[in-house]
């Protein structure tokens, strides 16, 4: 397996907050810093989604011209970006939510059983598809 310095980033601060929320009755400097990265980082994922979503979306407006409809890589490329902003909603917005709307510190997944299925699975659905796509187009020029 390999490591990820973002996923345990993450998890480090989860667990940070959790324990800042469950114990600390007043702030200290230590506690303000870690809130400040939280705070912040959360922020930057807002940001991710915005630029993405943005981006993507021209990638498919360019991509969808008449001239390059006809062939088949771009309209790989199409699916790809429509996988891409699948997954940025599911991964970033939730922690904007988590730390700047949800009173609670709770992720969207919490609300209830039918949110966290369909969360989920789109998320890891998009992912999944998207490599896949992009597989499909290097095969494709290779041939």
């Amino acid at each position: 397996t390999e490591y990820c310095f973002f996923c345990s980033l993450s998890k480090y601060l989860d667990f940070q907050l959790e324990q800042f929320i469950t114990t600390e009755t007043k702030l200290t400097p230590t506690s303000l810093r870690y809130l400040s990265i939280i705070h912040y980082l959360s922020i930057y994922a807002l940001v991710l989604v915005i630029v993405g979503t943005v981006g993507n979306l021209l990638t498919i407006i360019i991509s969808l011209r008449r001239f390059l409809r006809r062939f088949v890589t771009v309209r790989y490329l199409v699916f790809v970006s429509i996988c891409d902003i699948i997954s940025l909603y599911g991964w970033n917005l939730n922690n904007f939510y988590k730390f700047n709307i949800s009173t609670r510190y709770s992720n969207i997944e919490d609300l209830s059983l039918l949110h966290c299925r369909i969360i989920s699975y789109m998320t890891f659905v998009a992912l999944q598809l998207s490599s896949w796509c992009l597989a499909a187009v290097s095969i494709g020029k290779s041939e």
